[in-house]
């Protein structure tokens, strides 16, 4: 298990992104590439096969560069196009007669394109500045199939006070179930939450994972959770699929 701040937002975020951005923090920066084959990744021109592609999964400071350089190039390519067409509209008023003012709606809604492209390549510095909730990786102690890997101890998911939810991400095997639900109980084994028609993501390498969304009331302000996953087949035959523990730390505490 993974254990990742959650900071509350106003914005609705993908939770596989925050996992990517925010889940693996690895503050000595270990195995980290150099900012240039960061960029060679982002402009697409070192093959997707490349060994530092790997490397963004595990490391959230390079995938946030790798956003970074990604965002530059799309609004470079932008800066190409609006020039291209805007040199193709001048061509057209001297070949075609087109009217000056047709010529200035052109220009008006390429430039209103590029300020969207502006705006998107702005989304990460605004995540990094925002209150974001980040979602949490779960692995099974407990699956369908046996054992799974114990829960690291002493590790625990922080909310703050004025947290209103956060996410989890069950990992799983496989994506083979049409829908999930999910039952959570405490210590006392009571049921403190359920939901259900929850899909399976595919993140990428293999890797799949269940977003679930939790509101935070019901957690804390410290305690041990556990979350059982069940699956759910297309012919409505229900399957038990993994067992999950957690546990949350008050906001003025930090974990062991």
């Amino acid at each position: 298990m993974i254990l990742a701040e959650m900071r509350p937002t106003t914005k609705k975020i993908d939770p596989i992104e925050e996992a990517y951005l925010y889940a693996h923090p690895n503050p000595g920066r270990i195995g980290c590439p150099s900012p240039e084959v960061l960029s060679g990744l982002a402009r697409k021109v070192l093959p997707i096969s490349h060994p530092a592609r790997r490397h963004l999964g595990d490391c959230s400071p390079c995938y946030q560069e790798f956003k970074r350089f990604e965002a530059q190039d799309q609004k470079a390519q932008a800066e190409r196009k609006l020039s291209f067409l805007l040199m193709a509209a001048a061509a057209l008023l001297v070949v075609c007669g087109l009217s000056i003012g047709k010529v200035i709606q052109i220009n008006s809604k390429l430039h209103a394109a590029d300020g969207e492209l502006q705006r998107m390549s702005n989304t990460l510095k605004e995540a990094n500045s925002a209150q974001i909730p980040v979602a949490s990786l779960l692995g099974p102690v407990l699956t369908a199939r046996g054992v799974g890997a114990p829960p690291a101890a002493g590790q625990g998911i922080v909310i703050p006070a004025n947290a209103s939810a956060f996410v989890v991400l069950l990992t799983i095997d496989s994506n083979s179930y049409a829908s999930y639900d999910v039952d959570i109980t405490n210590g006392d084994k009571r049921q403190v939450a359920h939901r259900d028609g929850l899909k399976g993501e595919d993140v990428g390498k293999g890797s799949f994972v269940v977003p679930v969304s939790l509101p935070a009331k019901p957690f804390g302000p410290k305690g041990d959770y556990f979350v059982e996953l069940r699956g759910h087949k297309q012919n409505g035959e229900t399957e038990f699929v993994a067992h999950y523990e957690f546990d949350v730390v008050s906001t003025d505490v930090q974990p062991r």
